[in-house]
């Protein structure tokens, strides 16, 4: 029993050994490739094996990353087509947007109108006399509204106000929902 214990014993002994041996061999080749040794005018070193190992997954690594780059530096010159388009839709208004501008207009005229139009058939009707005097100041503040928003409209198309083409559409779809809800 002791015997085999001995064995045993010599066997791991042995194979710390040959592993220490091992490690230090590699730490010796890891630090003489980070030496370089001078002999006259040619320089030398040790090529370090970890090292090469290590060159090779960056490598890998730097491989696997050029798509990523590529992708990026496409989305880049993107995004830079992307600027320059919204600083020129800052300064242009499309002819579409100039052709809303026009039937807004004449939407805003029409509301006008239709106030009018309804403040007249209330005054029209006898002995409505108190009535007649309250839809028309009503009808006068309505339209008055209806000018303001006509104003806004004229605003909202000047070239100097820096807004794109679809922030002048929000605004042009508020406009025509003020108008509805003044004129009903």
């Amino acid at each position: 029993m002791i015997k085999s214990t001995i064995i045993m014993s010599n066997y791991f002994i042995n194979k710390q050994m040959k592993l220490s041996i091992f490690s230090c061999f590699i730490l010796t080749l890891t630090i003489q490739s980070q030496i370089a040794i001078n002999l006259g005018p040619f320089n030398t070193s040790i090529s370090d094996p970890i090292a090469k190992s290590q060159e090779r997954r960056a490598t890998s690594v730097d491989r696997l990353m050029l798509p990523k780059i590529t992708a990026m530096a496409v989305q880049a010159t993107a995004v830079n087509t992307f600027v320059v388009n919204y600083e020129n839709s800052l300064r242009i208004i499309s002819p579409a947007l100039l052709f809303y501008q026009t039937i807004v207009r004449a939407f805003l005229d029409q509301c006008i109108q239709y106030i009018v139009a309804k403040n007249s058939f209330a005054g029209s009707i006898p002995g409505l006399s108190k009535l007649a005097a309250k839809t028309r100041l009503i009808s006068f503040f309505q339209t008055r509204k209806i000018r303001t928003l006509k104003d806004e409209l004229r605003t909202l198309f000047k070239l100097d106000n820096y807004m794109t083409e679809g922030e002048r559409k929000v605004i042009l779809l508020d406009i025509i929902d003020r108008a509805l809800k003044i004129a009903i």
